[in-house]
């Protein structure tokens, strides 16, 4: 394992899942150009150049949510699932949301990069049904989610962070799913998880 993977995946184990849920919130939805940006399918090197950037203030909720509108109208922005519930639409049963599904599956990527890219999803949308006062399945979805970004860091070294943050957002893309994110994040609160050492792909 390279050190810039390691120092990259230390820091997405010490920053709160909640703040880097804004943070890619922020950044998907500031401004025209960098949406397009973020929603074009680009090569491993592109997703590398998207981080970190800093984000334009935030807009107000109104002017952000009328933004992505015309954005998923337009074509430039995936449409995104905002059904009412915490699963969302999955109709293949593979554990990840469709439109994550196809937005994965639209990245120029390899098989085996898009396979850890898919594991990436599948250990975050787990994250939406861990019962919280279990401490033992809390530590399962963490190793879970740490497996996968070990995976991912494999496969796409000069990419993952970026790639598996914007997932993250767009696993969290309504208020029931970021409040359930956020609980988690305070269920696991002092917790540690060790990085997995060799292959973790599944």
């Amino acid at each position: 394992m390279n050190i810039s993977k390691k120092i990259a995946i230390k820091h997405i184990c010490r920053k709160s899942i909640a703040l880097a849920l804004a943070l890619v919130l922020v950044l998907m939805g500031c401004g025209g150009e960098r949406n397009e940006q973020l929603n074009q399918a680009p090569n491993a090197r592109d997703i590398a150049n998207q981080y970190p950037g800093a984000p334009s203030p935030p807009l107000s909720p109104a002017t952000l949510r009328e933004q992505i509108e015309a954005l998923e109208k337009s074509g430039r922005l995936s449409r995104l699932d905002r059904t009412d519930t915490l699963e969302g639409i999955d109709s293949n049963n593979n554990g990840v949301r469709d439109d994550i599904d196809t937005f994965i599956e639209s990245l120029p990527l390899s098989r085996k990069q898009k396979s850890a890219a898919m594991q990436k999803a599948r250990a975050l949308q787990g994250i939406l049904f861990v019962d919280l006062t279990d401490k033992a399945a809390l530590q399962k979805s963490s190793d879970r989610t740490m497996a996968a970004t070990n995976c991912l860091g494999d496969m796409l070294p000069d990419a993952f962070y970026v790639l598996s943050e914007k997932i993250q957002a767009m696993t969290a893309n309504t208020n029931l799913r970021l409040r359930r994110y956020m609980q988690y994040n305070a269920a696991r609160s002092g917790s540690v998880t060790t990085m997995p050492s060799g292959d973790s792909c599944e």
